[in-house]
């Protein structure tokens, strides 16, 4: 079966330079091509990322701008993340990241008509193959917890569980503004975040992300003692992205303040913190500020390639 994505230009892409032998390839999937996702047209990558991620737990809306957003903010790698063509037409996407010696699959998908067909493990060996022969030490992803069978794929692929990433919720409430509350840039966040060596962030959360920045994300700030990071496009709801003490200003209530000032900020709107917490970062301190947890969390995965 093949998707209803068909642009002319796909057909004639040169493949991919080999990871996976093409012999096998073809005896394995017969007419299917990998290409390097780069090969595409942002549009056109967008399209195929929706499309892969079609029925997903939490629904997934796709152009090109945001995935520009996506792959600056996250130094995806669209050179040697791939696209699977079956006789011409996208079916399948393996987005990869890199920072460092590690590597991240940051998306991967199959269109709903060519799902069951084994293209997800064939994706994921080709990852891990791009992987060894960049030379990268270690492989990361994340998968939500309650999807099983991917769980279950990774898991037969070599991939170990590495942490619990959990979301929040908080519902609206009222308060009264406790401290000045001024609006920052990115890279402020960013320069403090990295500061804190203590913490190992994960990857969408990290200096770096925070640092290309996403042109939805603002930056709140109390001095240089408690920041904000916050998505407010929805008119009922704040997306919280980090909400960071800086290690000298712990413990005297600056989460709270700057929680509080929000709050007076943009009266009315509940909160919400997607699954992207460690399980060890501060559950008490949210828990403390009304944050319960939400129904959605993930695993991180890591495997070993050094």
């Amino acid at each position: 079966m093949t998707s209803s994505f068909r642009p002319r230009f796909i057909a004639t892409a040169p493949a991919a330079p080999a990871s996976i032998p093409t012999s096998t390839l073809r005896q394995r999937f017969p007419g299917l091509t990998l290409v390097s996702a780069g090969q595409l047209p942002l549009a056109a990558l967008a399209a195929l990322f929706e499309a892969a991620f079609s029925g997903y737990a939490v629904p997934i809306r796709q152009n090109a701008a945001l995935l520009a957003a996506r792959v600056r903010s996250e130094q995806i790698d669209l050179e040697h993340s791939r696209v699977a063509l079956r006789d011409g037409a996208p079916c399948a996407l393996c987005l990869l990241a890199r920072r460092g010696d590690t590597m991240r699959i940051a998306a991967m998908g199959v269109v709903p008509a060519a799902r069951g067909a084994g293209l997800g493990r064939l994706l994921l060996d080709e990852a891990i193959a791009v992987a060894r022969e960049q030379r990268a030490a270690r492989l990361l992803l994340e998968v939500l917890g309650s999807n099983a069978v991917a769980r279950r794929l990774y898991e037969r692929a070599g991939l170990r569980p590495r942490r619990r990433l959990l979301g929040w919720q908080r519902a609206p409430f009222t308060p009264r503004a406790e401290a000045a509350l001024r609006r920052t840039h990115c890279i402020e966040l960013a320069r403090a975040l990295g500061a804190d060596h203590a913490l190992d962030w994960p990857w969408q959360l990290a200096p770096a992300s925070v640092a290309s920045g996403y042109a939805w994300m603002s930056t709140y700030a109390i001095a240089d003692k408690a920041y904000a990071w916050i998505d407010d496009r929805a008119r009922d709801r704040l997306a919280l992205g980090h909400l960071f003490v800086a290690p000298h200003a712990r413990g005297a209530g600056y989460a709270r303040r700057l929680l509080v000032s929000l709050q007076a900020h943009f009266p009315g709107r509940a909160w919400t913190i997607p699954p992207l917490v460690p399980e060890e970062f501060g559950g008490a301190v949210l828990e403390a500020l009304g944050f319960t947890r939400s129904a959605l969390d993930q695993v991180e995965m890591e495997l070993a390639l050094g």
